[in-house]
């Protein structure tokens, strides 16, 4: 990902400066929504993240290139954008996802910015339920009784559901 400068700063003291976050997330959510959300969201990041790991991220992020490796893998991908998100929209992920994996499906959500699963959690669980129960995928790459909606809907808690932490520690998908 492509930075110049001063966008460089903003996000590489995002894990330092807290009004540094609220404007990433107020700009990659169209600048749109209100200020109260745009707190709670900076709040939530802080509470669940550390200086570190926040920190580390963005390098790890948008300076590392792996496309050569993963260019042409045939896996079914879907790449789910908000409309009014500058940074990672639509136009990014034909440049990216939807050139590098031949059998991606990429869906732009009306009304959500770069947060989906906070501006529009319903709308973002129905399009992974279909996604994961279209034929492309259905007992490939996740259990049969898969619900997006039961991860989105825990998101509010911060609590991952039990059924997928138990997934996880007893094989892979």
């Amino acid at each position: 990902m492509p930075f110049d400068d001063e966008g460089w700063a903003l996000f590489d003291g995002a894990a330092r400066n807290p009004a540094n976050l609220k404007a990433i997330i107020d700009l990659t959510t169209g600048n749109r929504l209100s200020s109260y959300w745009l707190d709670t969201m900076v709040r939530r990041s802080l509470e669940e993240s550390t200086v570190e790991a926040f920190g580390a991220y963005l390098p790890a992020w948008a300076r590392t290139d792996f496309s050569a490796s993963v260019q042409g893998n045939p896996v079914p991908a879907l790449a789910v954008v908000g409309e009014h998100d500058p940074a990672l929209g639509a136009g990014t992920m034909r440049a990216t996802w939807m050139a590098t994996y031949p059998n991606a499906r990429l869906e732009v959500l009306a009304d959500a910015g770069h947060y989906a699963m906070d501006e529009t959690p319903i709308r973002l669980a129905t399009i992974l339920e279909q996604f994961l129960a279209s034929p492309v995928c259905r007992g490939r790459f996740w259990p049969p009784h898969f619900r997006a909606a039961d991860v989105v809907a825990d998101r509010s808690t911060g609590r991952i559901p039990p059924w997928v932490v138990r997934r996880r520690r007893s094989h892979c998908w």
